[in-house]
């Protein structure tokens, strides 16, 4: 899956397809994190984050926001942990996908509290 998904965003990346670039970066990044790779996770993430705030989607940056919070998490940086899932919050403000996003940070805050 991992090598698939590589291999996608490299073709995705020449073709010009920002978004869909920025979709594979989300799912490697989020098989990366269950993988314990959290540097190579949160750099594809970053990435997808970069991409889609460029494009003012911001339901689709919250997303990238809780995930960069869960590998923070995972490394144990609480007070960073905390402020990405704020960050989510805020942008997923006014998008219909708020209340999942509200579902998901709430989800996060409970193991950060």
């Amino acid at each position: 899956a991992r090598a698939r998904e590589e291999a996608a965003i490299a073709l995705l990346d020449r073709a010009g397809a920002a978004d869909a670039a920025a979709e594979a970066r989300l799912r490697l990044g989020r098989l990366l994190l269950s993988q314990g790779a959290l540097g190579r996770a949160e750099e594809q993430l970053s990435k997808a984050a970069q991409a889609w705030r460029s494009m003012s989607q911001r339901a689709k940056t919250a997303d990238v926001s809780i995930r960069l919070a869960e590998a923070h998490l995972l490394r144990g940086d609480l007070t960073r942990a905390r402020d990405l899932s704020d960050r989510a919050v805020e942008e997923a403000r006014g998008s219909p996908d708020a209340p999942r996003v509200a579902v998901e940070v709430g989800r996060l805050r409970a193991e950060v509290s």
